[in-house]
């Protein structure tokens, strides 16, 4: 006796009740997320990783969480770097919604991809993810209907955040003060904007084409005369394999606003720690390179040029 042709793998009907089932389900069971497609301004390829990467578009879509009894992982480590947090979450999407909802907005992910992001409102959480099974569960109707990600807490490493989701953008100024930095600037000392964009400058004393940068102004401080002079910039850029190290005499101007300013001093730690981290004395910052000092040479600014050579 042969296998039933009504319920065979190959019997399509029995394949899109399936799939009904397992999108209505994840839209009863699962939770408003957010997926945010990674997009790579440059590629490290000596040591082959991303330099520079950008979130400028997110897709509302639900997902459902596997992890019914917390998070996975290896939790939260002690490290002789600090406290790591390594929570783990595994996450499903069906494939006809992401599809769907993929089919609205200007990107060409096929399919999730590893290094892209996933912010779920409900815990405020921006996870990253690491692995996408494309293969479970394994052609039960010849089909595959979901993906199935493995996620883990997002570690920002100041990319820029620009998906008009305005909850999620706000995470890059929250999480940039330990990627950003802060200069001291003379000129107009009024009317740079939060966020915008702002192009560098640099003086080239030789004569010739001047170098140029942008960042992102994720903070402005004023001070106690009530006079904005202190500019917190993150996700700096430069052209392809040129290195910049912020320095006097910089000019920076406003895309948004049009406002130019020169940098006058730019804050390290020689300023102490409270200039760079809002008055957290916790950091040691400078007490780590005053003794690294007898280790190794923090004043080089390209270890692998010529000494010296920005």
């Amino acid at each position: 006796m042969g296998r039933s042709k009504y319920f065979s793998q190959k019997f399509q009907p029995e394949a899109n009740l399936l799939e009904d089932i397992i999108v209505e389900s994840i839209s009863v069971y699962g939770f408003e997320c957010y997926y945010m497609p990674r997009t790579r301004v440059s590629t490290d390829r000596t040591l082959g990783e991303d330099t520079e990467s950008t979130f400028s578009s997110a897709i509302n879509i639900e997902m459902y969480i596997e992890n019914v009894d917390g998070y996975g992982g290896d939790g939260v480590l002690l490290s002789k770097f600090g406290i790591n947090i390594r929570h783990q979450m595994r996450m499903v999407v069906s494939r006809r919604r992401f599809d769907a909802a993929r089919g609205n907005q200007v990107f060409a992910n096929l399919r999730p991809y590893e290094g892209d992001l996933i912010y779920i409102p409900l815990v405020h959480g921006l996870y990253e993810i690491k692995f996408v099974d494309l293969e479970t569960p394994f052609y039960q109707f010849q089909n595959l209907p979901v993906y199935k990600m493995t996620c883990e807490l997002f570690e920002y490493r100041g990319e820029d955040l620009a998906t008009g989701i305005i909850e999620i953008d706000a995470l890059q100024n929250a999480n940039s003060r330990e990627s950003s930095y802060r200069v001291v600037y003379s000129g107009a000392k009024v009317g740079f904007i939060l966020n915008e964009k702002v192009t560098l400058t640099y003086p080239n004393p030789g004569g010739g084409t001047s170098v140029s940068g942008s960042a992102e102004i994720t903070g402005i401080f004023e001070t106690s005369t009530d006079v904005r002079t202190t500019l917190q910039l993150s996700d700096l850029r430069f052209p392809a394999g040129v290195i910049r190290p912020l320095a006097t005499g910089v000019t920076i101007t406003g895309i948004t606003s049009g406002v130019t300013g020169t940098i006058s001093h730019v804050v390290n730690l020689t300023d102490g720690d409270t200039a760079l981290s809002d008055g957290n004395t916790a950091m040691e910052n400078n007490a780590f390179e005053t003794r690294g000092n007898d280790i190794l040479d923090f004043t080089e600014t390209n270890p692998f040029g010529l000494p010296n050579d920005a």
